[in-house]
């Protein structure tokens, strides 16, 4: 009714107003006040409800509030600050996206907060800090995307998070610390791209619990960085994989640069993509027999990596390309017989390499099928047939 009323500058909302529509107020660039009367009984606050609305400073929504919708508050620039009353559920997507100026986003005591919806913090420039309500089960896409000044997250005791979407807190460049709820089993592709001061995780649950962590692509990880991963309140540095795992997934450890050992146990099956990329502090593997797939990137960028070994009877078949890529203190590395690939450029710059192990013959060795450039930047190395009769090399 009042969209695009750009001459007027406040307005007071009687107490038996319970809903405001959407678009209400959509694009009221001189709006510096809206004040609520004593008794208010709103509980909606509809979609595109505020959005433009560039004077605005500063808002108290009523208590009874329990939606806010999507795009209510965008670019609100002025807005410094907001309280979100204890009864509001839902955040909508884009709710206050672009409000530059927010520095303070507070959840009223007894926060009844579920859901936090996509782009609903992105470009909140100077916000600094965020707790978490410990209803929200899911934060959406790039929820906090941008949020360039973001200092710190943290989510209240008893927290319920099972989500982070895709990108939720790419380019948080001023994020340097981070807890992660126990109950969390997904975080989106990129959700922590960019957040290149992001040196410390803290993460409530146990290592069995991270282990089963579904991540959606290497930048989804928020050791990506290479943070320092806490759990139990101690830097891990050590990891003995649970006997309840019985695959490592993608990007499961990626850029875990406080990781120095790592043991499998016999019961798992696969290395997935990216699963060390980066623990440039891990020194030697010891891979399993029951392992068959060694994925893309596994290893790559483990540049204090110096021994690879397989154990007994391995079942290994694939490895996969850029597996072991800069992994530039690798001076051996040892490959099952059972070895039927070998990926593109799986062992690309691994410059001090000097053995290569092969559990097979020559013509095994040679039937072999080899990605390109899977050895570029090796230097001489040679290889072992440990499968031939007096186990004769040949040159790489």
């Amino acid at each position: 009714q009042l969209t695009g009323c750009t001459s007027l500058t406040s307005i007071t909302i009687h107490s038996g107003v319970t809903s405001i529509g959407n678009y209400a107020f959509y694009g009221c660039s001189s709006l510096t006040t809206v004040s609520f009367a004593e008794g208010s009984q709103l509980t909606y606050m509809g979609q595109y409800a505020f959005y433009g609305c560039s004077s605005l400073t500063s808002i108290e929504i009523p208590a009874g509030v329990t939606s806010i919708g999507n795009d209510a508050f965008r670019d609100c620039s002025s807005l410094t600050s907001i309280e979100i009353p204890a009864g509001v559920t839902s955040i909508g997507g884009y709710a206050f996206r672009n409000c530059s100026n927010l520095e303070s986003v507070t959840f009223a005591e007894g926060s009844q907060l579920t859901s936090i919806g996509n782009f609903a913090f992105e470009y909140c420039s100077s916000l600094t800090s965020i707790e978490i309500p410990a209803g929200v089960t899911s934060i959406g896409g790039y929820a906090f995307r941008n949020c360039s000044n973001l200092e710190s997250v943290t989510f209240a005791e008893g927290s319920q998070l099972t989500s982070i979407g895709n990108f939720a807190f790419e380019y948080c460049s001023s994020l340097t610390s981070i807890e992660i709820p126990a109950g969390v089993t997904s975080i989106g592709s990129w959700a922590f791209s960019g957040c290149s001061n992001l040196n410390t995780v803290y993460y409530a649950g146990s290592i069995e619990d991270w282990l089963n962590i579904e991540f959606g692509g290497y930048n989804s990880n928020p050791l990506n960085n290479g943070a320092d991963l806490y759990i139990g309140g101690e830097s891990v540095t050590e990891v003995v994989v649970p006997e309840s795992v019985t695959a490592i997934g993608d990007y499961q450890l990626t850029g875990c640069t406080s990781l120095t050992s790592i043991t499998i146990h016999s019961g798992v099956t696969s290395i997935g993509n990216s699963a060390f990329y980066g623990c440039s502090s891990l020194t030697s593997i010891d891979i399993p027999a029951g392992v068959t797939g060694i994925g893309g990137f596994a290893f790559s960028g483990c540049s204090n990596l110096e021994s690879v070994t397989f154990a007994e009877g391995s079942q290994l078949t694939d490895i996969g390309s850029y597996a072991f890529r800069d992994c530039s203190s690798l001076t051996s590395i040892e490959i099952p017989a059972g070895v039927t690939s070998i990926g593109d450029y799986a062992l690309y710059r691994c410059s001090s390499l000097e053995t290569i192990y092969y559990n097979g013959t020559e013509e095994q060795w040679n039937a072999i099928g080899k990605g390109s450039f899977w050895d570029s930047g090796c230097g001489n190395y040679e290889v072992v047939f440990l499968g031939d009769a007096g186990a004769e090399g040949g040159e790489g």
